[in-house]
């Protein structure tokens, strides 16, 4: 079962410096998630 890979970066072109730590989190608990 492959995982898609979601770019979050295109979702925050405008604050991605400000999210980056929330999206990080989000990323590692989707993996999890999925695996």
């Amino acid at each position: 079962m492959s995982i898609p890979v979601v770019d979050f970066r295109s979702y925050s072109l405008g604050e991605k410096d400000v999210r980056a730590d929330q999206l990080q989190e989000l990323s590692g608990e989707l993996k999890q998630a999925f695996t």
